[in-house]
């Protein structure tokens, strides 16, 4: 498939044109394991508006607090700019982290850009 310029975002444009949210978010106390799917479900959902934003470009995260985790960033649903799902990894395996763990007090940071 050839690469899709994204038009309905300005696309391309100069740096600058966007703004840049980093933001802390903490796990959810009780995961929910991310289910493959259209759209897929589970998972912790930040919005927008959760990193002072209308619409998401595009987010990338940071390795997550402590070194036990890092996080997956997925659109939560395609053509929807507006929330992404993050999916939480045991750093130590690879693996989805276990469904109901406890992951408060662990924090992963974001980047951002958006409108």
């Amino acid at each position: 498939m050839p690469a899709a310029v994204l038009s309905r975002f300005s696309y391309p444009k100069v740096p600058g044109d966007s703004f840049w949210s980093v933001v802390d978010v903490e796990g959810p106390a009780s995961y929910v394991q991310v289910v493959p799917g259209n759209p897929p479900t589970g998972g912790q959902l930040i919005t927008a508006s959760d990193c002072g934003l209308q619409s998401f470009d595009w987010v990338n995260a940071k390795g997550a607090s402590q070194a036990f985790n890092a996080v997956v960033v997925i659109p939560a649903i395609v053509g929807n700019p507006t929330i992404i799902r993050l999916m939480w990894i045991t750093a130590a395996t690879g693996s989805q982290v276990a469904p109901g763990a406890n992951l408060s007090g662990r924090f992963v940071r974001l980047l951002a850009i958006g409108r």
